[in-house]
């Protein structure tokens, strides 16, 4: 993963290799990442400088992994649990509903199940998200349950 990462001027530029939609990575091309010094707590560059120096294992195969394991959905599923379950009373009363009903696909249907009960309706949401209007809204997003 580190050998697809560049600054390019004030930026930080990640080659996406692939993903569901293009398998073979024919369309490929840089996400920008930018820092954000106002506000450090949330800066994606800070964060990224913080884990690459707290983690130096992870050359150790050769492989430049930004992340040592390879199941990238059960990782963020595990880190989600363990910082939800770390919470106080006070702040899972915040969330609105039970720590137990947070899940990583909860993450995407739940946002644009959101999206899409607004003013503008589906078909905005579909077209700014770029998605295939028959696979994707088929699979994400079922009307009248």
């Amino acid at each position: 993963m580190l050998q697809y990462m560049e600054w390019t001027e004030d930026c930080l530029s990640i080659e996406e290799q692939g993903h569901k939609g293009d398998q073979k990575g024919s369309e490929k091309f840089g996400k920008h990442v930018y820092a954000n010094p106002y506000t450090p707590c949330q800066c994606p560059i800070l964060a990224l400088a913080v884990h690459l120096f707290s983690c130096p294992e992870r050359t150790a195969t050769g492989k430049q992994q930004q992340f040592i394991d390879t199941d990238n959905k059960k990782r963020f599923g595990r880190t989600l649990q363990r910082v939800i379950a770390a919470l106080d009373k006070e702040e899972t009363c915040i969330l609105g509903c039970n720590p137990d009903d947070f899940g990583t696909h909860s993450l995407r249907k739940g946002s644009s199940s959101y999206a899409l009960g607004q003013v503008y309706g589906p078909t905005t949401v579909s077209v700014i998200c770029g998605w295939a209007r028959a696979s994707v809204i088929s699979r994400y997003i079922h009307f009248g349950e």
